[in-house]
C-alpha cells in the first residue's frame, strides 16, 4: 500500500459498519499513515446496513434513520479539530490489505459489491458466514455509480 500524507495534517477517518466496531480498522489505517510520518487524529464509526453481516430490513431502517444525526455531531467534531485517537505505535504488515481473510484478490477493496450487485447471486466469497448473506444496496446508489 502506497500512502504519502503531510504528518503535521489533521487526519480522520469515517467507517461505515453493521455493528459499531471498525476498531481494528482504524489501527491499519493508523499504521498505514505511520509510514508517513502522520497520525490518525479521530476516528468515527457509523452504524449502516450491513454488507457483511447479516440485517433484518428493520436494522437497516433504524440506522438509515439515524445516520443524518450521526453524521452532523460527526462535522461538529471534525470542523473542531478534536482527537480522539491515539495510535499504539506499531507499523503494519507490508500486505496487511491483501492478507486480510475477508479480502478476495490482489485488487479486491472488500467492498461487497460483487455480492450485492450480481444478478444470479453467483458470487463466492472466501467468508463463511456470506454464503446465505442476502443483496443489499442503498436505494439511491446505481450499479453505474459502483463502477466508475
Amino acid at each position: 500500500m502506497k500512502l504519502t500524507v503531510n504528518p503535521d495534517c489533521y487526519t480522520f477517518v469515517v467507517m461505515t459498519s453493521n455493528n459499531g466496531k471498525s476498531g481494528n480498522s482504524f489501527v491499519s489505517l493508523s499504521q498505514a499513515l505511520s509510514r508517513s510520518g502522520a497520525n490518525l487524529s479521530a476516528v468515527f464509526d457509523l452504524q449502516m446496513p450491513g454488507n457483511c453481516l447479516i440485517s433484518s430490513e428493520q436494522e437497516n431502517l433504524e440506522r438509515l434513520k439515524k445516520a443524518p444525526e450521526r453524521l452532523k455531531s460527526i462535522i461538529s467534531f471534525i470542523k473542531e479539530r478534536k482527537t480522539n485517537f491515539t495510535s499504539d505505535g506499531s507499523l503494519p504488515k507490508e500486505d496487511f490489505v491483501t492478507a486480510s481473510y475477508f479480502y478476495g484478490g490482489h485488487s479486491c477493496a472488500a467492498c461487497y459489491a460483487c455480492l450485492h450487485w450480481c444478478p444470479k447471486n453467483a458470487t463466492l466469497l472466501k467468508v463463511p458466514f456470506l454464503k446465505h448473506r442476502p443483496q443489499y444496496h442503498h436505494p439511491d446508489v446505481t450499479l453505474a455509480e459502483i463502477k466508475e
